[in-house]
């Protein structure tokens, strides 16, 4: 039988899946636990919102827009739809940035369980569908060019006088950008 497992991993997450205990799954179980889990999200999802639109939207709305940013239709269910603006609220929270000194600020650890919520959301939607980005071409410098000609054909060959300079970044010369 299936039963359902909570465990708390971190101030407003909540891991909720099925642990077996050896008997067949109850009909209609698997249903229950996407149901709870579903409802709990929901409830973190609503309170985080609220916390955005009580602690953060009066500096960050469409009429202050301090920063220049406003946070009317950021919705934190959906940090992904937004991620720069959801990096750049995890960061402000995560070093007590925001909300600024003298200002009302939420009591416990609300704002750390809203950058954890953040972040495993935008985590979550990275892991779906990653993008590693661009590769810029990158060619053998000299240095990188004579030993693999040592390597392959066993032959010495003097690369300053068959190659130009190696363009040098930060005193490197195998960055691809100024290759």
């Amino acid at each position: 039988m299936n039963r359902l497992a909570f465990m708390m991993l971190g101030p407003g997450v909540l891991f909720v899946g099925l642990a077996n205990s050896g008997a067949e799954p109850s009909p209609g179980s698997s249903y229950r636990a996407s149901a709870m889990l579903h409802s709990d999200t929901t409830r973190v999802d609503s309170v985080n919102n609220a916390v955005i639109k009580q602690y953060c939207q009066r500096c960050h709305g469409e009429r202050r827009q301090r920063g220049s940013l406003s946070l009317q239709t950021f919705d934190a269910a959906y940090p992904e739809r937004n991620p720069e603006i959801a990096e750049s609220i995890i960061r402000k929270l995560r070093v007590g940035m925001m909300p600024p000194a003298g200002t009302r600020r939420p009591g416990g650890d609300t704002l750390l369980a809203l950058a954890r919520t953040l972040e495993a959301r935008i985590d979550e939607a990275a892991a779906m569908s990653p993008n590693p980005g661009n590769r810029t071409f990158q060619r053998l410098n000299r240095a990188e060019y004579a030993a693999s000609i040592r390597s392959l054909l066993e032959v010495e060959v003097d690369v300053e006088a068959f190659l130009p300079l190696d363009t040098k970044s930060a005193n490197f010369d195998n960055i691809a950008d100024v290759q």
